[in-house]
């Protein structure tokens, strides 16, 4: 499920796995498992306001840009100024 989610948007994942009970005599072992998966909180056409630093360095972009479009990994952003 968490690779599924990773490759539609984009995600921040982290997986625990925490010993339930060891079975010395069998050397069988029981863990329970656990994801945590934080999605970006983003839609197509949102507007963003980037800190400066960050739009500094995706090239010198103003800091009001819009969210054109989310794909896998990636964010796509539009700067409306050099439209």
């Amino acid at each position: 499920m968490v690779d599924f989610l990773s490759g539609i948007v984009p995600t921040r994942s982290k997986k625990s796995k925490e010993l339930i009970s060891t079975d010395v005599e069998n050397s069988a072992s029981s863990y329970k498992f656990t994801f945590s998966v934080e999605i970006v909180p983003l839609c197509r056409d949102d507007l963003i306001c980037l800190p400066p630093k960050l739009a500094k360095s995706f090239g010198n972009i103003g800091q009001l840009v819009l969210c054109h479009k989310i794909a896998g990994n990636t964010v796509h952003l539009l700067d409306p100024a050099m439209l």
